[in-house]
């Protein structure tokens, strides 16, 4: 006999979670150095490129879901501030887009042209002039500052002991861009690499970081832990592209492929949070369990299937939203709350 349940959830702890469920990471568990990269990379495959040349209307568009703060442009790059065109797909006068590894350092960049290139997991708004000045060089620690407009830095410093030109974020950011990094050396290796790119990549597909980068990025990494502004443009790209950069979910990913856990399985338990009463628009994420509920419950909210095992409240928006499951034997329904 079907059983309804009338859940009320009292709990007034934050939301930490994940986004993918524990079977999710069964192809990445006791892997570790070159096989669990490749397992990355496949599990981060782009699902939805955005699918035209860089500096497009569609890449614009993207970043007013991705890199949008309250109608500005979030500027990594640089303190000034610019307003979203009001046409709802153009850059400002001043903005440019930045491509953390440049497609100029993959020899067969035609092979990439449309998805490295339309990655926006790799590619931020940034201001013009730092763009312009930082080119397709490498990051690292600028010595010899060319450019400096008090956040971003490009100029001269050192690889191996040889002058090399770089450039170098904000230390607040020095985390989210070696994450990106990471991403796209797990995602996009080749066996080629050209220019500026063979002061930082390896022409193989593990650990396709030379150790100048994985020493730099593992640092930057460390210092810089992830951000709740990070992990809400990951889940902005994931609604779009649908895939997630899995270095700022798993942060520990990084160690097991390049640090000293690299000789180590990876092994990772996914704690999910039960569902509870109320929640704030920029919590990260709600996740579909609960102790009277079966694991294998199929959901539905607001009279929608959910297909993950999670949902993400600004996709629901404030308000009062009524969720149903359903499990062989057992059904029920819950409310739940959103606030700002």
């Amino acid at each position: 006999m079907d059983k309804v349940f009338a859940i009320i959830l009292a709990c007034v702890c934050v939301s930490v979670g994940y986004p993918l469920s524990s079977q999710s990471l069964d192809g990445l568990q006791s892997k570790c150095g070159a096989e669990l990269k490749e397992a990355v990379g496949q599990m981060s495959r782009v699902k939805n490129h955005i699918g035209s040349v860089v500096g497009s209307g569609s890449v614009w568009e993207a970043f007013r879901a991705t890199d949008n703060a309250d109608g500005y442009v979030l500027d990594r790059f640089s303190a000034q501030s610019s307003e979203f065109p009001t046409d709802a797909v153009s850059a400002p006068a001043d903005k440019a887009v930045c491509a953390i590894a440049p497609l100029e350092w993959w020899a067969d960049e035609a092979a990439y042209g449309d998805t490295l290139a339309m990655d926006l997991h790799n590619l931020y708004p940034c201001d013009i002039a730092f763009v312009q000045s930082r080119k397709d060089y490498p990051m690292g620690e600028v010595v010899n500052a060319q450019f400096d407009n008090g956040v971003a830095l490009s100029g001269m410093g050192y690889i191996s002991g040889i002058d090399v030109n770089l450039w170098e974020p904000a230390d607040e950011y020095k985390g989210d861009f070696a994450r990106a990094m990471m991403y796209v050396a797990t995602v996009y290796p080749s066996n080629r690499f050209a220019g500026l790119g063979v002061n930082f990549m390896e022409d193989n597909r593990y650990p396709t970081l030379n150790a100048y980068a994985r020493r730099l990025l593992l640092a930057w990494h460390y210092a810089d832990p992830v951000s709740e502004m990070e992990r809400k443009r990951n889940d902005a790209v994931e609604a779009i592209q649908g895939n997630r950069n899995l270095f700022v979910d798993y942060p520990v990913l990084a160690d097991y492929i390049w640090g000293k856990s690299s000789s180590q399985p990876f092994e990772e338990k996914v704690d999910k949070e039960p569902l509870r009463s109320t929640y704030r628009l920029g919590d990260s994420r709600i996740d579909l369990c609960h102790k009277l509920v079966p694991a294998d419950a199929k959901w539905t909210v607001n009279g929608i299937a959910v297909q993950a095992d999670y949902i993400v409240p600004a996709q629901l928006g404030v308000g009062v939203h009524e969720l149903r499951f359903e499990s062989e034997g057992k059904t029920g329904k819950l409310k739940i709350k959103i606030v700002e």
